[in-house]
């Protein structure tokens, strides 16, 4: 209901939400918008999800690279266990990848088409060329993870800034991390691309059997995003944010409230309308009514409860009764 009233007033609007258990389906079914893409975040050996993709239609230049090593920090830092020492070595590494494989030499560069007279121009000359490509080719031109750790073990740059036991020792962990069941969707090239202006994703498989896994996508997801809803282009854009049945996260990885605490805390200040949901007023820790802009609870249940929020909000408590003597009328 608030998703289509949010649609209804805002028909240019973008929007992420994080699901549990296919609630938006039938929804995304009903309205057939190009602009909303609907997945369960398949996990499987033909479907492949890559950290380093650019977005499609968007100037290829050193700021919006800039921006993405940003949230590829924050990917890493959960997916390998990054550390402080090696966060410089990635932030140089994939600079220099995005500059080697997009406009660099011809080992590397990957190519958009065939066609004899673009095997002489780099990607941007490509790109930047009227109709030169389409989406599925534009991603297929992204660096990917792999490209990252042939760059930094052969880039001179790189070898004369760094030692060459710390640059091996961090290719280790990234192929150990690719070669594993939670990395080896992330090894290669798009085959699933998540920038749309409409993204509804259900997470429900993967936080019903693996933790660490989920907390590897909720940073993918929420942290792509915002790259995406911050661009100046958007700003004037109406942007929401949903993390649906929040508890049902939260119960199985504490990681999320750390995580939605700084995304909601950054995402206030880009103008974005975020909402936790949950059943219960005490699912959220007290100082997330600090940093979030909406909190949903459905079944405030005690006098107790009303009590908590009204310390927390300082809201009237003549206010809060409403949320349960007329409970029924206000769901």
């Amino acid at each position: 209901y608030l998703f289509l009233n949010y649609l209804v007033q805002n028909p240019d609007m973008m929007s992420l939400i994080i699901d549990f258990g296919g609630s938006y389906k039938s929804l995304v079914k009903l309205l057939k918008m190009d602009s909303i893409t609907y997945s369960n975040f398949a996990i499987n050996d033909e479907t492949f999800y890559n950290p380093l993709d650019l977005e499609f239609g968007k100037p290829v230049d050193n700021e919006i690279i800039a921006r993405k090593i940003n949230v590829l920090n924050n990917f890493f830092y959960e997916a390998i266990a990054l550390d402080e020492s090696e966060e410089t070595l990635l932030s140089i590494g994939l600079e220099e990848t995005y500059n080697r494989v997009l406009l660099g030499p011809e080992s590397l560069r990957k190519r958009l088409k065939d066609t004899e007279e673009e095997k002489h121009l780099s990607f941007i000359e490509q790109y930047h060329k009227s109709n030169c490509t389409d989406k599925a080719s534009f991603f297929r031109a992204m660096p990917n993870i792999m490209d990252f750790t042939k760059v930094i073990s052969s880039s001179q740059k790189i070898r004369t800034t760094f030692k060459d036991e710390d640059i091996k020792s961090l290719v280790i962990k990234i192929e150990k991390f690719l070669q594993s069941n939670r990395g080896k969707i992330f090894a290669k090239n798009s085959t699933t691309y998540f920038l749309n202006t409409n993204l509804i994703v259900d997470l429900k498989d993967i936080a019903q059997t693996d933790e660490k896994m989920l907390n590897i996508v909720l940073v993918y997801l929420l942290q792509s995003k915002l790259l995406t809803f911050s661009a100046p282009e958007h700003f004037e854009k109406t942007k929401l944010l949903f993390v649906d049945e929040f508890d049902q996260f939260r119960s199985r990885s504490l990681f999320i409230s750390k995580i939605v605490k700084t995304v909601f805390k950054t995402g206030r200040k880009e103008n974005i309308h975020q909402y936790l949901v949950s059943q219960n007023v005490n699912d959220f820790e007290k100082d997330m009514f600090n940093v979030c802009a909406h909190l949903i609870a459905f079944n405030p249940n005690t006098t107790k409860e009303l009590q908590e929020l009204h310390a927390i909000t300082g809201f009237p408590m003549e206010e809060l009764q409403i949320l349960i003597e007329g409970i029924k009328t206000v769901k």
